[in-house]
């Protein structure tokens, strides 16, 4: 639901748990507003008290301190200018080359006549802070040298979550008794804690690792092919909150229309759809490997990581491995992290958090027909690594224009909350298992 707000020239577009997203469409046409929903950076704030919060925040800010950067990391950003500052510094050189990812500009809400109260908090100029980011919904106007000349293109956008194509690892810390991480994706694990808290009414048969693709060309064309077009039928048949479709920067699916009825809407067949999506991912093919192994930067997973942060805390039991002495190999493990230096482990917490920020991430692929009303963004797409036609699939030429978007970073403190629903995961297995 749309935030209340009259009598401003931002509209609503949609909304994640931490942010919120408007456009002017007159006043600047191909951007995207993001604003924050929420002031506190230090996650579940109310469950830890002020000495535990301020170490959490003296940690985030030794892990990101720790490197020279161009621009100096603050603890004291608020969400927005930590997304600013880690999709330009740390996420923007990552990925450099790909053009890819979009980069935004801090801007003052009240400079450009943003008037929606619930997102101007009193007092802190960093509350009234949002981020200009171009619009991958309108890449007509966000790629035009002078967008307020651009006419509308016609076109249809697919937002992915693909999530965790992520496997644990040699390193991974695992306790005996969770060997299913071994079985299954991240992924499929969420999917049973949401069945478990009603968040969803039936499990996706979804896989990250069909949509990113076998990597390193594991397989042949063809195969890759079969599996992107796999993932992507199974997202159109069980979308959750993994796909959404929007035509003219409208969302149209899930909502306005049904599986049934979204290939009338969007003037293809599903069957061209999924064949036009599958194309153009197999074409951005190196882009998405890189995504994967940014992901992959989560060496230790979760347990390995809580203990480690626990440690880096000071926090006596960081370590504790009694009552597992049965398991050897595992307490050995531990003892391994308690014994890494300090610059290691806070190497090691930098890159678990930049890989949840590329797990969580989203990707938006543009579809337009080539035409000669489209001569000119054909010309502009054909010069960026991230864009291309397709032919073949459908009838006539299409372009289409790929996007990295929700560079979300997230604070140190989120390591223990992830841990929490580990637990809770490791419970919901247990008892698939009695």
């Amino acid at each position: 639901m749309a935030p209340e707000g009259e009598g401003d020239r931002w509209e609503f577009r949609a909304e994640g748990c931490a942010c919120a997203a408007f456009t002017s469409a007159k006043a600047h046409p191909g951007k995207v507003l993001l604003v924050s929903k929420k002031t506190e950076v230090v996650e579940g704030r109310g469950e830890l008290s002020d000495r535990e919060a301020q170490a959490a925040r003296q940690l985030d800010g030794d892990i990101w301190t720790r490197r020279e950067y161009p621009k100096r990391f603050s603890g004291d950003f608020s969400r927005i200018e930590r997304r600013e500052w880690f999709t330009s510094q740390v996420a923007g050189p990552l990925l450099s080359g790909t053009g890819v990812l979009a980069l935004g500009d801090l801007v003052d809400l009240r400079s450009i006549g943003f008037t929606r109260e619930a997102f101007l908090p009193p007092g802190g100029d960093g509350g009234c802070l949002g981020l200009f980011l171009p619009d991958a919904l309108d890449v007509g106007r966000s790629l035009a040298r002078s967008p307020h000349r651009v006419g509308p293109t016609e076109t249809i956008s697919f937002e992915f979550k693909p999530k965790s194509a992520n496997m644990p690892g040699e390193k991974t810390l695992i306790h005996p008794r969770d060997g299913y991480k071994r079985s299954y994706s991240e992924h499929k694990l969420m999917q049973h804690y949401k069945l478990h808290k009603g968040k969803v009414e039936t499990m996706s048969e979804y896989e990250p690792r069909d949509f990113w693709g076998p990597r390193d060309g594991a397989c042949g064309e063809a195969e890759a092919r079969r599996s992107k077009e796999r993932a992507l039928k199974a997202l159109f048949q069980c979308p959750q909150n993994n796909l959404s479709v929007f035509r003219n920067s409208a969302k149209v699916f899930p909502g306005r229309c049904s599986r049934e009825t979204l290939g009338k809407e969007l003037g293809f067949t599903m069957d061209e759809i999924v064949a036009a999506l599958a194309e153009a991912l197999l074409q951005q093919q190196s882009t998405l490997d890189l995504i994967v192994s940014l992901q992959e930067k989560d060496v230790y997973g979760i347990q390995g990581v809580h203990r480690l942060y626990n440690g880096l805390l000071g926090k006596a039991d960081a370590f504790d491995a009694s009552g597992h002495e049965e398991y050897g190999e595992y307490v050995e493990r531990v003892k391994d992290l308690q014994g890494m230096p300090r610059a290691l482990a806070l190497e090691a917490l930098e890159d678990y958090l930049t890989a949840a920020t590329f797990k969580d991430c989203s990707l938006i692929i543009t579809l337009a027909r080539s035409s000669r009303e489209t001569a000119d963004l054909r010309q502009r797409l054909c010069d960026l690594p991230n864009a291309g036609t397709i032919s073949g699939v459908t009838k006539g030429e299409v372009l289409y224009h790929m996007q990295l978007i929700d560079m979300d970073l997230k604070h140190v403190s989120k390591i223990r909350t992830h841990y929490e629903k580990d637990k809770l995961i490791a419970s919901i297995m247990e008892q698939a298992k009695a």
